[in-house]
C-alpha cells in the first residue's frame, strides 16, 4: 500500500504544524502508523493524550469530515471518541485532521500475532463489536472495514472499533462508487467484491465474523486465501473444542447470501446468550 506522505512526515513537523496552526502545544511521543489516508501519532494535546491522525492533502475532505462527523454522533464507549478536528499547513498544503481520545491496550492485530483468543474472548469481541454496529446501523452508518487492526483490546478487557476513515453514511447517498471497491482484502463481504451500491449492516457482520473466526483459529477461515464469501469455511471444531456454539454462529455471520445472516448485532448477542 502507498503511503500519503513521502517522505513521512516528522514528529517534529507535525508539532510546529499544529501550534502555528491551532495555537495548541503538541507532543507527540512516536508515530503509530502509517497509510494510504495519512499517519496516525501518539501525541498529547494540552493535558490530553490523544491518538492524531493527519490525511494526506489529496485525500478527500468531505471523507475525511465524514468520519469526524460519524464519531460525533456515536456515543458508545466502544467506538474511539472525538476530542477535536480541524486542518494543518504542512508542507505547503492544507491537510485535515481528526484527534481522539488515546486508547490504552493494544490493536488486535498485534494481539493476534502472538496468540489466538479464547472462546471467551471471542465471545466479548463479538458482543461489544456488534453492539457498536447496531449503533452506527442506526444513524445509517456502515464502518466497511472491520478489521483486526482497527479494533484495540483495551487494558480492562474490551474491544474498542477505531478508524472510521471508510465508512458509509447511507443518508449522504455516498456508500458506494462504481466498479469502486472499499474495505480491505481479506475482510469484504461478497457484496462489497462485487461493487454494490447500497451496503448495511451485514456488511460489516460479515467482516466481524471472518475477524471472529481468525481471532479464535489463527487462520483466516478460506485456506488463507482471500475470503471468496462462497465456500463454507471448515468448522472451528477442526481447530479448537468447545467452540460449538460459535460455530453457528459464525457460520452464520459468514453466510455468502447478506440476507441469510443475522439482521443485526442485537441476534448476534441473543444467540451467545446476553442481552442486548
Amino acid at each position: 500500500m502507498s503511503k500519503a506522505f513521502e517522505p513521512p512526515l516528522t514528529i517534529s513537523e507535525v508539532e510546529v504544524a499544529f501550534e502555528r496552526c491551532t495555537a495548541q502545544q503538541c507532543r507527540i511521543s512516536r508515530g503509530i502508523k502509517e497509510g494510504g489516508q495519512g499517519s496516525v501519532f501518539d501525541a498529547t494535546i494540552g493535558n490530553t493524550r490523544v491518538a492524531l491522525k493527519v490525511y494526506a492533502a489529496d485525500y478527500v475532505e468531505h471523507r475525511a469530515q465524514r468520519e469526524v462527523d460519524a464519531m460525533k454522533r456515536l456515543t458508545s464507549p466502544l467506538v474511539a471518541k472525538l476530542y477535536g478536528d480541524g486542518f494543518l499547513e504542512i508542507r505547503n498544503e492544507r491537510c485535515f485532521y481528526s484527534a481522539s481520545v488515546f486508547i490504552e491496550g493494544e490493536d488486535l492485530e498485534e494481539k493476534l500475532r502472538k496468540e489466538t483468543l479464547t472462546i471467551e474472548q471471542t465471545e466479548d469481541l463479538l458482543r461489544d463489536v456488534c453492539s457498536v454496529i447496531d449503533e452506527m446501523w442506526a444513524h445509517r452508518i456502515v464502518h466497511c472495514d472491520i478489521t483486526p487492526k482497527n479494533i484495540m483490546l483495551t487494558t480492562n478487557g474490551h474491544f474498542v472499533l477505531i478508524d472510521l476513515g471508510i465508512a458509509k453514511h447511507l443518508n449522504a447517498g455516498v456508500t458506494s462508487k462504481i466498479n469502486c471497491i472499499w474495505g480491505t482484502p481479506g475482510y469484504l463481504a461478497p457484496e462489497q467484491l462485487n461493487g454494490r451500491q447500497h451496503l448495511t449492516l451485514r456488511v460489516d457482520i460479515f467482516a466481524l465474523g471472518l475477524v471472529a473466526y481468525k481471532a479464535i483459529t489463527g487462520r483466516p477461515p478460506y485456506n488463507r486465501q482471500p475470503n471468496i464469501g462462497s465456500a463454507k469455511p471448515p468448522p472451528l471444531s477442526r481447530f479448537i473444542a468447545g467452540a460449538g456454539h460459535l460455530d453457528k454462529i459464525i457460520e452464520q455471520m459468514l453466510n455468502p447470501n447478506p440476507i441469510r445472516r443475522p439482521r443485526s448485532g442485537a441476534e448476534i448477542i441473543r444467540m451467545l446468550g446476553g442481552n442486548p
